[in-house]
């Protein structure tokens, strides 16, 4: 039984510094040393790397590869180069070569005849000659590919295994474009000697080798219908598939095609920012089992520890849940059901109208939702303009849709099922969207997955992770009558809708990780369209679909919130115009007052606020006295229906039953089944019995929570959160703090402890003043930054929502916030960001802004500047910058340039003077440390005057960027990533300045790059004026530093801010 010890990304050369390097040498040396341990029927027979195995290709890493290789771990282990099997990978490629060699393509006709193997000695492999010249001269066997010895792709005998050695890396130009770019070379596996499918229990054991994991290929190479798709060939021939290129922590394996076992290697190495691992494969030819053995290297010491380690079949597993025949599959009930549940708002919870009364169609209330797309101009900058969320839809056939609470997520998917479903399909204007709808709700999928891995029959998954659950979890439907291969086929089928509600709904962190890795293994192996949504703060990290487009959905404009009141007052109005004109005038009006109009922006609020208004006449202003007088008013209703009930009883009984919810274990539960509902209710007090008649009678009469499949789940998520939160603020005080504490650090808290500290700012604000004692204290205590960093969110978010009620902090309290500050205050230095989530750091940095604004200085301090010194520059010459300045040498005079764009803080100051503010300032002043924005040309000279300074010429602000080198980007010439700049709409709207301090240039100046256009006073034309720089909504390419478009004087808008210079 053969050992493979498997390594991937090695990045032999990558030493941008003597730390950098030590540490690689001591990390490899342990790993080493923890090699030596593995004796007996563990020691490796066979080393395996899955590409990467220098960086950049460059010849120096090979030679320190080699060094390695020869002076430490073979003489460790017994290894020898006649027992390596390698491919290449994006670093082991000469870019420049390859980018002059041929064009990179998506069409699959093209790929293939790119890729035949007869091109492979005419010159395509050129840009491997280095990694071809080490595999030859190190003695490496070279694979064979047509008869002939091949390095680059091939199949080798070893041990009584079969390798398939692949190239995923041909095509790769750039790590930033290149996912779902790549081809693996099908003309290549179909030249080679592989085993016939249907011997697959029975041909010797083969191991495929290659470098990039399914997701990082075109999608033609796997989901095809004109040919074999490339990535399902290779599964049916291949046993286990062994990839690298994530640098990220141990995965579990999965099934690809529901045949090959995918393993996916994180980096051997690739400093202690990553969760570098490795791993042992036992393989058993002829019991067809294989058990993997990972290690993981924990930074802190550092030292390799070893992981839980699992064993896996390599025999087909058969799919369960039944198999029909493919003549007996009609969707017929299925798509009845699916029409049924998405065709009303579900306004009857409200009591809007009487019972008899039929719910509002979908398609007669539904606020059409906007994202920003990205303007497509010649020269012009512009805004990236709101687009309806479905042309977000039609441009991504995978797409992240990222919204805030109550921001229209799940109704948007709602909507696109029902017009798939409805009777004559969608409507002209959308005709490109006929075909198959599929709606899975997350939090349904989550417990359906947990529930059947402990009570799992033949044929489900095996696994927490796997594509297959989606089909699997639909075959469970009782009364559908359709198995799991007839949604398997449908998912397979281009005009296939897959409509995935709610990530952030998952059970707990873990679970979004694993439901994130099941997505995408579904997005590799399926070829539907895709929509995922999710909340801000829990899309990110590990837990990230990067091959996925992203739409934040934009807040509602004026024009949104007014049609909606339109269309709302005719239905309640129905067949009378001039009523619901006259009532439409009034509800106006009331919206329009500031603080409720703020809260208006969001469609669940401005919902509740038309229902509130239509039944009590007036509005309340803060966000807890909104969900307070709603779930009152519904409790009275629910009083009214039935004289037994009492109105605090009732909103206690819920309360308990949605903090037992928020506090389940193991993670929130967004639904539980009655049984579980009755018990968190009984309380000692009443059997379990008269709490389930409860639940089953309540749920009609209160609209508060709903009754599906035997699960009792709130009408609305915010509804459980409010309640939570109000319940836990009214427990004794010993109970607050430890279960605060709990919230603090999960994506929970930070909507549910703002509620909490809400409920308690009007009447009992001593005993919130002990909450945020204990909480701050707790969180100052952490070791780790990204813990600390989420705390200072949540708490910013909590003294938020506890402004309007005129609460301070004072005591301990105040000391250890402002001590927590401090220590949070790292995100702003250079290294400390990329230990902690992006949506975290802006969660952290807003709440240190709105706390203190010491940071941002105003241009009479000398701390704002920063030193230009003058010279000779080179500008422009940049062939792949937008509309480059030609290449030229100026002489540049030194001047001082402000080390932020202009902030919204310090145009507060100026607007004191009686300036003309931006047109959403009340929206703006709420965020004092991000760049202002929607100010003309005009407003920022009449600013820089005030300031006395002045705007930058286009020369001064590209001298800023570049430096005396010319660099690339601001920092230098590493491409873009989420460290460096707010772009690409990972973020979708501004961000404090200063939160990306690896994207600082040397000199100092921050955000020269992504989060905000910025005016020049440099004329592009008669009537227009240069802006640099680009935006938070922009890709990678735009944020080169030579890049320049154009704006007319009088443009505004929230992608535009400006900065200050000063000779």
């Amino acid at each position: 039984m053969p050992n493979l010890l498997h390594l991937s990304d090695l990045h032999f050369g990558y030493d941008k510094d003597a730390t950098a390097r030590a540490q690689r040498t001591e990390s490899l040396d342990l790993l080493v040393k923890e090699i030596c341990k593995l004796t007996g029927a563990w020691k490796p027979d066979i080393l395996v790397i899955s590409g990467d195995l220098t960086w950049q290709g460059r010849a120096s890493g090979y030679t320190d590869l080699a060094e390695w290789l020869t002076k430490k771990l073979f003489p460790a282990t017994g290894l020898t180069a006649a027992n390596c099997v390698i491919c290449p990978g994006n670093h082991d490629i000469d870019r420049e070569a390859a980018i002059s060699l041929v064009d990179r393509t998506q069409d699959a006709k093209r790929a293939d005849e790119l890729l035949r193997p007869e091109r492979l000695g005419r010159g395509f492999a050129a840009p491997f000659e280095a990694f071809m010249k080490f595999a030859a001269e190190f003695g490496i066997p070279a694979p064979v590919l047509q008869g002939q010895p091949n390095h680059l792709a091939g199949v080798r005998e070893l041990d009584g295994l079969r390798f398939i050695c692949a190239n995923s890396a041909w095509f790769c130009r750039d790590s930033n474009t290149d996912r779902g770019q790549l081809w693996l070379g099908l003309p290549q596996l179909q030249a080679m000697r592989l085993m016939d499918p249907d011997d697959y229990d029975t041909a010797p054991v083969t191991v495929a080798v290659l470098h990039h994991p399914q997701d990082w290929l075109a999608q033609a190479d796997c989901v095809s219908y004109n040919r074999p798709a490339t990535y399902r060939y290779l599964a049916a021939r291949a046993h286990i598939i062994l990839s690298g290129h994530t640098h990220g922590a141990i995965e579990q394996s999965t099934r690809c095609f529901d045949r090959a076992r995918l393993f996916v290697g994180g980096a051997a190495y690739d400093s202690h920012q990553y969760r570098n691992n490795f791993s042992i494969l036992k393989i058993d030819p002829q019991g067809r089992m294989v058990v993997r053995r990972p290690w993981e290297l924990d930074p802190r010491g550092p030292k390799w520890e070893e992981k839980n380690g699992q064993e896996y079949s390599l025999l087909i597993e058969k799919p369960g849940r039944g198999r029909l025949d493919a003549r007996q599959a009609n969707p017929a009930k299925y798509l009845a059901w699916l029409q049924d549940k998405t065709r009303s708002i579900e306004l009857s919870h409200l009591h809007v109208a009487p019972g008899e009364v039929p719910p509002p169609g979908i398609d007669t209330l539904f606020i059409r939702l906007t994202t920003a797309a990205r303007a497509k101009g010649e020269g012009a900058a512009g805004r990236p303009e709101p687009i309806p969320l479905e042309e977000a839809l039609r441009n991504n056939r995978r797409l992240v849709i990222e919204g805030k609470p109550g921001c229209g997520k799940t109704t948007f998917v709602r909507w696109i099922a029902f017009l798939l479903c409805r009777p004559g399909g969608p409507p002209a204007n959308l005709l490109w969207l006929a075909g198959f709808p599929i709606w899975v709700r997350i939090s349904e999928l989550d417990q359906y997955i947990g529930n059947t891995l402990e009570n799992r029959i033949a044929g489900d998954p095996a696994t927490a992770v796997d594509p297959r659950w989606i089909a699997n979890f639909l075959a469970s439907h009782e009364g559908w009558d359709l198995d799991e291969a007839f949604f398997a086929d449908k998912l397979r089928e281009p005009d296939t809708v897959l409509l995935l509600d709610g990530l952030d709904e998952a059970s707990n962190q873990q679970r979004r990780v694993d439901m994130v890795k099941t997505i995408r293994e579904a997005a590799g192996q399926y070829g539907c369209r895709m929509v995922v949504t999710t909340r801000p703060g829990v899309h990110e990290g590990r837990a990230t679909l990067e091959s996925f487009g992203l739409a934040a959905i934009d807040d509602l404009d004026d024009n949104g919130i007014d049609g909606f009141l339109l269309q709302w007052c005719r239905w309640l109005k129905r067949g009378e115009e001039a009523a619901a004109q006259t009532y439409y005038a009034e509800v106006r009006q009331a919206v329009a007052v500031p603080g409720i109009r703020h809260l208006a922006r969001n469609p669940l609020m401005l919902t509740s606020l038309a229902v509130l208004h239509f039944r009590r006449h007036r509005l309340p202003e803060q966000r807890v006295k909104l969900y307070e007088q709603i779930l009152d008013w519904l409790a009275e209703q629910a009083v009214e229906r039935r004289r037994e009930y009492r109105k605090d009883t009732l909103l206690e009984r819920f309360g308990f039953l949605a903090l037992g919810m928020q506090e389940w274990t193991g993670g929130q539960k967004l639904s539980i089944g009655i049984d579980d509902a009755a018990g968190l209710l009984t309380q000692g007090k009443e059997s379990l019995a008269a709490m389930r008649r409860f639940l089953e009678q309540a749920q009609i009469d209160s609209g508060i929570v709903t009754l599906r499949g035997g699960e009792i789940a709130f009408w609305h998520r915010s509804f459980q959160e409010y309640l939570a939160a109000r319940t836990m603020a009214d427990l004794p005080d010993a109970q607050i703090p430890p279960r605060a504490r709990e919230l603090l650090y999960s994506a929970e808290g930070r909507e549910v402890l703002p509620l909490v500290a809400a409920s308690m700012a009007e009447k009992a604000k001593q005993r919130l003043s002990l909450l945020f004692e204990d909480l701050t204290r707790h969180a100052v205590s952490q070791d780790q930054l990204d813990r600390k960093a989420h705390a200072a969110g949540v708490l910013g978010n909590m003294l938020a929502d506890v402004a309007p009620f005129e609460y301070k902090l004072s005591g301990p309290a105040a000391k250890q916030y402002g001590e927590l500050r401090d220590a949070v205050g790292a995100i702003f230095e250079k290294g400390k960001a990329r230990q902690i989530g992006l949506k975290t750091r802006v969660a952290a940095a807003e709440a240190l802004d709105q706390a203190s604004q010491a940071r941002l200085h105003t241009p009479r301090e000398a701390a704002y500047w920063k030193e230009i010194r003058g010279g000779t520059f080179t500008l422009g010459g940049d062939s792949k910058a937008h509309q480059s300045l030609p290449k030229k040498s100026v002489d540049i005079g030194g001047f001082r340039i402000g080390r932020f764009p202009v902030t919204v803080c310090e145009y507060g100051k100026y607007l004191e003077t009686g300036a003309e503010a931006p047109p959403d300032w009340e929206d703006q002043s709420q965020h004092p440390g991000r760049p202002v924005v929607r100010v003309t040309w005009h407003q920022a000279q009449g600013y820089c005057a005030w300031a006395g300074c002045t705007l930058p010429t286009e020369e001064q602000w590209e001298v800023a960027a570049r430096g005396i080198e010319g660099r690339i980007f601001p920092w230098g010439w590493e491409e873009p990533d989420e460290y460096r700049a707010n772009f690409d709409s990972k973020v979708g709207e501004p961000t404090p300045v200063g939160m990306f301090p690896d994207g600082d240039t040397p000199e100092g100046v921050a955000d020269m790059a992504g989060n905000v256009w910025e005016w020049t006073r440099s004329d592009w034309n008669m009537e227009t004026k240069c802006v640099r720089g680009a935006s938070f909504d922009f890709v990678a390419g735009d944020l080169r530093a030579a890049n320049r478009y154009w704006l007319v004087l009088v443009y505004r808008d929230v992608y535009l801010g400006f900065r200050c210079v000063r000779v």
